[in-house]
């Protein structure tokens, strides 16, 4: 088995490890200081094809492996654990609208993120469950034309973010 990086990996692991160097961390303390969301850093991200990493190409993303993947993560974290954890919150929230929905679906929604710039968000932890799947309670049903949430959920969102993972 051959645990060498490919040149593409390489590659992309220089333009992160270059990004993080450049633009992140001159202007990370900043963010922190003034408590404020850092849209300058994530717009770069995405033009640089660093953000959506999970999405396919078909869909608007960078269409890469998980390694790369890996790799670009472990570069953000080392320059910012906030833009890091952003940046992954549109990864994690895609994955069931990539494994779960149809293709009109996956076009409708993976497209908000990664055309119109949207940042996802999903409700997973509750109160009395933590983040355990199996130990979760709320429910949600059709009434008419609108579906009805039962329970609680503990969501914690960035200034200016559109949660729209929740496809009802």
């Amino acid at each position: 088995m051959d645990f060498k990086f490919s040149d593409e990996q390489i590659a992309i692991k220089t333009l992160a490890k270059t990004f993080v160097n450049e633009e992140m961390m001159p202007n990370v303390r900043k963010y922190d200081e003034e408590e404020s969301f850092p849209e300058g850093i994530m717009q770069k991200l995405r033009e640089c094809g660093l953000f959506n990493l999970a999405i396919p190409e078909a869909y608007g993303g960078p269409g890469i492996d998980k390694i790369s993947h890996a790799l670009i993560v472990e570069e953000l974290a080392r320059g910012c654990a906030g833009v890091t954890t952003s940046v992954e919150a549109n990864s994690l929230s895609a994955y069931p609208i990539l494994v779960g929905a149809d293709e009109p679906l996956k076009k409708k929604y993976l497209s908000r993120l990664t055309k119109e710039g949207k940042y996802a968000s999903f409700a997973l932890t509750e109160p009395e469950a933590g983040s355990d799947v199996r130990g979760m309670s709320t429910t949600v049903r059709k009434v008419g034309d609108e579906y009805v949430l039962n329970g609680e959920k503990n969501v914690l969102l960035p200034m200016q973010v559109t949660p729209i993972s929740l496809l009802f």
